[in-house]
């Protein structure tokens, strides 16, 4: 994956040399069919990479929603393992920065799933997720109320509630219960199978008594 993300750089750092490199040519040109050649080629240039973008776009859309219906597969029918394999394989498989972060934040997921915490606080902490912290905000919650930092966890709440945006609101709630329990020591049945995460009934079983 490392490799094909240096000739991606590689090729958009060459390309845009050469549009640069083009467009001074034509500056300092004093033929006016030299100026002319150089136009046509910068216009080229420009719509070969604005039709790239648009495939690129459509093509990570499409993926996207292919790879996440197979993983919703795996976790509806509780085949974490397998879907955790299906994953790191496809991440390995991608040059596009945008496909790695996304279906990293998936197999954060499985993982938290199959109860593989430290690989998931790996990939979690360690990892940049690239504009979409929205989608593991709950998990640096979680992470932050499991090590006891309530405090930590209440900063990431902050900024989680600022994302005005329904698909998080369950989440958002959650966090909330979770994190007032925490607070009180005090947690109810409803609490423990909240979530289908064991790091969620493990905060239950560590800061309450009665289980």
């Amino acid at each position: 994956m490392k490799t094909r993300q240096i000739y991606k750089n590689i090729f958009l750092i060459v390309y845009f040399v050469a549009f640069i490199l083009l467009f001074l040519l034509r500056s300092f040109s004093e033929d006016e069919n030299t100026k002319q050649l150089y136009l046509m080629i910068l216009i080229a240039l420009g719509v070969v990479f604005f039709l790239l973008v648009i495939l690129v776009t459509i093509y990570m859309n499409k993926e996207f929603k292919r790879v996440t219906q197979k993983v919703d597969y795996y976790i509806n029918n509780k085949l974490y393992k397998e879907g955790i394999d299906y994953l790191e394989n496809k991440i390995q498989s991608y040059f596009l920065t945008g496909l790695v972060v996304s279906q990293r934040i998936n197999l954060i997921s499985l993982l938290l799933l199959d109860n593989q915490k430290n690989e998931a606080r790996y990939l979690l902490f360690d990892c940049d997720h690239k504009g979409l912290e929205m989608n593991v905000y709950y998990y640096y919650i979680l992470f932050s109320l499991y090590d006891g930092e309530i405090e930590t966890a209440k900063k990431y709440y902050a900024r989680f509630i600022r994302f005005d945006n329904p698909l998080y609101d369950e989440q958002k709630k959650n966090c909330k219960l979770l994190i007032e329990a925490v607070e009180n020591r005090y947690f109810t049945y409803d609490l423990y199978d909240l979530s289908e995460y064991p790091i969620v009934k493990e905060l239950c079983e560590k800061y309450d008594s009665i289980y």
